[in-house]
């Protein structure tokens, strides 16, 4: 279940309109997906999944897992920007969860190490920093156990995604 983390309820607006960033058939998609596929990808600035080079597929999202991401994609508190207190390096997305609603595909890229998240579905587009990053590297641990780091402040054991992009090459 979520829980927003410290800090999290203390900025943003409980009102925020996410449909003034998410287009409607993205909104659409969230609302109506009934499974997701997991991926990590070698590092892009921006782009859907089809720009992305896939080095593993993981598990497909469990049942809670989807309505995780549902339940953090809909909460008007994790589209909050603003008041940084550090400066925001670019977001360099480094996983991808694929959603399949009703009659169409979001590609949610993931930047995992600086919470930044990209919507791309069809021709709509949303990227931006978010304060939800530490339950999408949850989700990552869970879909790559395999790969997942058992520190809480690393995603990946030492050498996988060197290990990984090295088999992708051959």
């Amino acid at each position: 279940m979520f829980e927003p983390h410290s800090g999290f309820m203390e900025y943003g607006s409980p009102d925020f309109d996410i449909s003034s960033v998410l287009g409607r058939r993205t909104r659409a998609v969230l609302a109506s997906a009934r499974s997701g596929e997991t991926f990590i990808i070698d590092e892009q600035k921006k782009g859907n999944l089809s720009t992305a080079t896939v080095l593993a597929t993981g598990r497909p999202l469990s049942a809670d897992d989807l309505k995780l991401v549902r339940e953090l994609t809909s909460e008007p508190r994790a589209f909050y920007t603003g008041r940084p207190r550090f400066r925001r390096w670019p977001a360099c997305q480094n996983f991808a969860i694929q959603l399949q609603g009703e009659k169409e595909t979001l590609d949610l890229m993931l930047d995992l190490r600086r919470s930044g998240w990209g919507f791309y579905c069809g021709s709509e587009s949303y990227q931006r920093w978010n304060w939800v990053g530490q339950h999408f590297v949850d989700i990552a641990k869970r879909s790559f156990p395999a790969f997942a780091s058992k520190y809480k402040k690393s995603v990946w054991k030492q050498g996988a995604i060197g290990k990984l992009k090295a088999t992708s090459d051959d």
